[in-house]
C-alpha cells in the first residue's frame, strides 16, 4: 500500500505591503500565470486578451527589476533586452503561447505596437494608449487590427459562406 499523500500546502505569499493602485506585483513563489493587481490575486489564461497579459508581465517584471523587459524611463515604450531568455523564461510564466521572438512581434503588430528604429525609444515598442501608468481600463481599447490581402483590402467572410456569421450555419444552402 502507498503511504497517504502528504497535505497540500499553500506556496503563494502575499506581498508584504499592498501595491499603490494601478501597480502589479508577482510573488516568486505563486503558481504560474497568478498576478497580484489592485490587492487581489487574478489567475491569467492564454484567452486572457493579448493587451492585458502583456501589460501585466512588464509590469510585473519591472517590479522584480528584470534585465529582460523592462518599461523605458519616461514610461511610454518597453524594451527586450535579452531574446532569447525572454522567449524561454519570461513569456511561458506568462502564459503566452509564443515560441519565437517573431510570433511575439507578429503579436504586437497585430494590436498596433510599433518598434522604434530612431529616438529615445529606439528599439522599444511603443502603442499610443499602452505606458506604464496607464489606467488598465483603457487596455480594452487597444484592439486588433483588421488582417488585409496584399492589396489592402481588409479580408470579410463571403456571404452566404458557412464560415460566415451571416451565412447559412450548418453549410447547407438555404
Amino acid at each position: 500500500a502507498r503511504p497517504p499523500a502528504p497535505p497540500r500546502v499553500e506556496r503563494r505569499r502575499r506581498p508584504a505591503r499592498r501595491p499603490a493602485g494601478g501597480t502589479v506585483s508577482r510573488d516568486k513563489s505563486a503558481a504560474r500565470g497568478e498576478v497580484y493587481f489592485n490587492g487581489s490575486w487574478y489567475r491569467q489564461s492564454r484567452s486572457t486578451p493579448f493587451p492585458r497579459r502583456l501589460f501585466h508581465m512588464i509590469a510585473s517584471e519591472a517590479m522584480d527589476n528584470s534585465t529582460i523587459v523592462a518599461w523605458a524611463a519616461d514610461g511610454q515604450a518597453f524594451f527586450i533586452h535579452d531574446e532569447q531568455i525572454f522567449i524561454t523564461d519570461i513569456l511561458p510564466k506568462y502564459n503566452f503561447k509564443a515560441s519565437k521572438i517573431a510570433s511575439f512581434q507578429r503579436n504586437l503588430n497585430i494590436y498596433g505596437f510599433q518598434r522604434m528604429v530612431k529616438g529615445p525609444h529606439a528599439g522599444g515598442y511603443v502603442h499610443p494608449l499602452f505606458h506604464r501608468d496607464m489606467d488598465t481600463v483603457v487596455l480594452s481599447q487597444i484592439a486588433r487590427r483588421e488582417t488585409t490581402v496584399k492589396g489592402g483590402e481588409p479580408l470579410r467572410p463571403l456571404k452566404g459562406h458557412p464560415a460566415s456569421a451571416s451565412g447559412s450555419r450548418s453549410g447547407s444552402p438555404s
